[in-house]
């Protein structure tokens, strides 16, 4: 591990400890993968993403930025909009924005063998992003289901999308697992593995970190790790920061 790879991890690693609560309830618990969870009806999110990706053989390093506002229609509703910008070469451009409807059919919930118990929970999104200046528009559909063990949330997701306008209109089809257990307090980790699209195979590991930085302030940060020739890589950087009001 070089010298610049163990600076961005230790930075990763001293922000997250910092964190001391994650009282948002955004519905947003993970990185890459998907919950069933959704906001508070009335919540509304402003929320900062970022993605980047070390250069290799193939590309050259990017930086994906991606602002957005999330909010709570009711309970079990909450729609979604943000933009993606890319920076790379020296450049920013504008690419996409995208549209999501997420519903949550099924609701976890326990108790004595007399009451209503449900083991899982169960929802739904539906993304639209259209791209701009020629670029192909994607429609993405998410399946999603998850269960709570006491400190241990799982989520699993089965995504599958369709790029219109392209050579290759074939539905993608890929998957999105995530473990998040709480350390301390509210304070979070994940674990999440997730397959590529079809122009970036191979299956990812992201570890993160998060938890409430100031009041109404959440941040999460992970670390991507991809296999290559045999091995594991350091691969990028994610991180989102969000403001509740």
């Amino acid at each position: 591990m070089n010298k610049n790879t163990r600076t961005i991890l230790q930075t990763l690693t001293l922000l997250c400890v910092a964190a001391l609560t994650a009282a948002a309830h955004h519905g947003k618990d993970f990185l890459v993968a998907s919950s069933c969870s959704t906001p508070h009806q009335g919540l509304t999110c402003a929320h900062v993403m970022t993605d980047y990706t070390r250069a290799n053989d193939m590309m050259p390093s990017t930086l994906l930025i991606m602002p957005g506002m999330l909010y709570g229609f009711t309970k079990d509703l909450a729609g979604e909009f943000h933009g993606h910008v890319m920076h790379s070469d020296g450049s920013y451009d504008f690419e996409s924005m995208a549209f999501e409807m997420r519903y949550r059919f099924l609701t976890e919930r326990t108790g004595t063998a007399a009451d209503f118990s449900v083991p899982i929970s169960i929802a739904a999104a539906l993304e639209w992003e259209p791209f701009t200046h020629g670029g192909v528009n994607a429609l993405t559909g998410t399946f999603i289901i998850g269960r709570s063990f006491g400190p241990v949330s799982i989520v699993g997701n089965v995504i599958a999308s369709r790029r219109f306008g392209s050579m290759d209109d074939m539905i993608d089809t890929r998957f999105a697992f995530g473990v998040r257990s709480l350390l301390s307090g509210e304070l979070g980790t994940t674990v999440e593995l997730a397959s590529g699209e079809h122009d970036a195979p191979g299956t990812q590991l992201t570890l993160g970190l998060g938890g409430e930085i100031f009041s109404q302030w959440d941040l999460k940060l992970g670390a991507r790790f991809t296999p290559d020739q045999g091995s594991v890589r350091f691969s990028g950087v994610q991180s989102m920061l969000m403001f509740t009001f």
